[in-house]
């Protein structure tokens, strides 16, 4: 369990990351936006374009290492929120209470993290840098246009088929992972997309405008025309500003796609083989490897109560598997056979979730078999290929036995995988009477609750059991999950900052790249309240066009992931669910923070003075 929440906290922070790299190339963007000028009359007195170059990188190199030191220092904030979320999970989870001792933070952490910030901070100014050095001293001198967008349609359409190759590539290689080995390929993956996702943005904003643009200059509201015009007239400007949006959109919805898959998918399966009333152990677990063992004898005890339909046991222990020196930790499960439903047509094995065959059949061939027999689960399948019919071997006390696989199933408790035996099979080779717990299963019209006070006055007389109601398993397993996933909360905030601050600063950009164009506009008749609507509804459209187009690319990316990175890497099988409510909150969010972004850039525009502008 701990390792997969490293292997989730690795992936987000590799993702939080690369965003972060867009933040900081905006952020030398803007500097080279305001220092037009200065750059202009540096070339002019003879400063080379490799001194400007380095001029920018050594600036954003200083920038990213104190930005890296001031991160590592509240990394270590953060880290404990983290840490006591991932305990809390796991205490609910053993039932037992878990503390960290001590947070590892050392020198070695924070340089580590200086290098990697520093590092990012000279890869994202090197675009920007490179823009700088090619302003021409005359031209730096020259007024600054209206902002008409150059004749760049070339560059835009490479880039664009650029991204779609990487979204592609990162694609195919999320279908070459077929194991946690891969992790390299994993990286790769996850930056291609990304780095696919920022390049491909700008094709689908000005593809997106283009087509909504008929219905929206139907609108008779002269704003509304003048902000989609000032929208389409500079597709560059506008595809920044909507891509700076987009790319920390996506990653609150990938993170999105994640925690809802692995709860619909833990939920789905819980209610399938959670058919049992009652659940009684000596502390409630939900793993049943870490309670004390019961008597079998209790048995007897539970089935006197006229409520009660039948009654088995449940086991689980863990065990080495595979060659030795490589041994991986598998969980083992064995249970008593489930009583005859006296309904009609009930299944009677509803614990197993088979995949590859009916599961009724599979419960039949593994506790009614002549020979040895044993299920699998589906992630033991894919680690050590196997599958319906072959044979496996199981060191147990009485040498090396061979075992009958009769069924794949689907199962979440390990992330290397789960085998189940009958009881009598495991008594038979592993001498072991004891159990972890009861299964219980009332007849039919018994309410539960009644029963359980029943078996909870009969049995405390001589046993200390906890005596759990299906329903309280459910909420159980909920809660568990909600805590598990709860550290993401703080990396979705933090992509919003992200796309906030470098939404406001490309805004900025915009607005001093069209000083003279907001003069001209104020100096025909303009106020300064329709300028600063004029700027709110530019952003609240690309906005709404980032987080529509943040919704189809981070669902994309997010079915990726589940179905094929964290799937593999984590060792189970997720199923994908889109995260509707996630969607519609993007929505939402992607226009709060567009219109929170532009309140300043807007209040800029509309406080220009005229004459100023003019002679910009």
């Amino acid at each position: 369990m701990v390792e997969s929440f490293q292997f989730m906290s690795h992936f987000f922070s590799t993702l939080a990351l690369i965003v972060g790299i867009f933040l900081i190339a905006n952020s030398v963007s803007i500097s080279v936006a305001e220092r037009r000028k200065e750059i202009g009359t540096l070339r002019a007195l003879g400063t080379k374009r490799i001194g400007i170059l380095i001029m920018f990188v050594s600036e954003a190199f200083a920038m990213g290492t104190v930005g890296s030191l001031i991160g590592a220092l509240m990394g270590r904030v953060v880290a404990s929120f983290m840490v006591d979320a991932v305990t809390r999970a796991m205490s609910q989870q053993t039932m037992q209470k878990i503390e960290a001792s001590q947070l590892k933070f050392t020198a070695a952490n924070v340089m580590s993290a200086v290098v990697v910030g520093s590092i990012a901070s000279i890869i994202a100014a090197l675009v920007p840098a490179l823009k700088a050095t090619k302003v021409a001293p005359i031209e730096a001198m020259k007024k600054k246009d209206t902002g008409e967008e150059d004749n760049k349609k070339g560059i835009r359409r490479f880039s664009g088929l650029i991204g779609l190759g990487l979204v592609a590539l990162s694609a195919a290689g999320s279908f070459l992972i077929t194991d946690s080995d891969h992790k390299l390929i994993q990286i790769i993956s996850q930056i291609f997309a990304i780095l696919g996702a920022a390049l491909l943005g700008p094709s689908l904003v000005l593809l997106a405008v283009r087509t909504l643009r008929p219905l929206i200059v139907r609108n008779e509201k002269v704003m509304h025309r003048l902000a989609v015009d000032n929208i389409l007239r500079n597709p560059k400007r506008t595809s920044t500003n909507v891509t700076t949006l987009m790319v920390g959109l996506t990653l609150v919805i990938i993170i999105a796609c994640v925690n809802v898959s692995f709860k619909g998918t833990l939920m789905h399966f819980f209610g399938r083989i959670l058919h049992a009333d009652l659940i009684i152990s000596t502390s409630g677990r939900m793993q049943s490897h870490e309670s004390q063992p019961l008597d079998e004898s209790i048995k007897g005890e539970i089935e006197k109560n006229p409520g009660v339909l039948g009654a088995y046991e449940l086991r689980e222990v863990k065990m080495n598997y595979g060659p030795v020196g490589n041994q991986d930790k598998l969980l083992m499960k064995y249970y008593g056979e489930p009583p005859m439903p006296d309904v009609k047509g009930e299944p009677r094995y509803p614990i197993f979730d088979s995949v590859d065959r009916d599961s009724e059949d599979a419960g039949r061939d593994l506790f009614h078999s002549q020979e040895p027999t044993i299920l699998v689960s589906e992630n033991f399948v894919v680690h050590y290929h196997k599958k319906t019919g072959d044979s496996m071997d199981l060191m147990t006390p009485k040498g090396l036995k061979q075992f009958r696989i009769v069924g794949v199933v689907n199962e979440y408790a390990n992330p290397n995988g789960t085998l189940f035996l009958a009881r009598t099979t495991y008594r038979k080779f592993f001498d072991d009477r004891l159990v972890s717990g009861f299964a219980v299963k009332l007849k039919t019209g018994r309410d539960p609750v009644e029963v359980r006070k029943q078996l909870d006055k009969t049995l405390s007389k001589q046993f200390k059991l906890t005596i759990m109601l299906n329903s309280d398993i459910r909420n159980q397993v909920s809660a568990i999950i909600d805590n598990s996933f709860s550290y993401t909360r703080s990396i979705e905030v933090a992509a919003l900052l992200v796309a906030l601050l470098g939404l406001m600063n490309t805004l900025l950009i915009s607005v001093m790249e069209r000083t003279r164009e907001l003069g001209l506009s104020r100096a025909v008749g303009m106020t300064k309240s329709q300028i600063a609507k004029m700027i709110l509804l530019e952003a609240a459209g690309q906005g709404t066009l980032g987080a529509i187009i943040s919704m189809g690319l981070g669902t994309f990316l997010g079915l990726l992931w589940v179905t094929q990175n964290l799937a593999h890497s984590l060792g189970w099988v997720v199923d994908f669910y889109v995260p509707w409510n996630a969607l519609f909150n993007v929505l939402v969010l992607g226009l709060i923070v567009t219109l929170a972004a532009a309140w300043y850039p807007a209040r800029r525009a509309a406080n220009l003075a005229i004459v100023e502008a003019l002679n910009e």
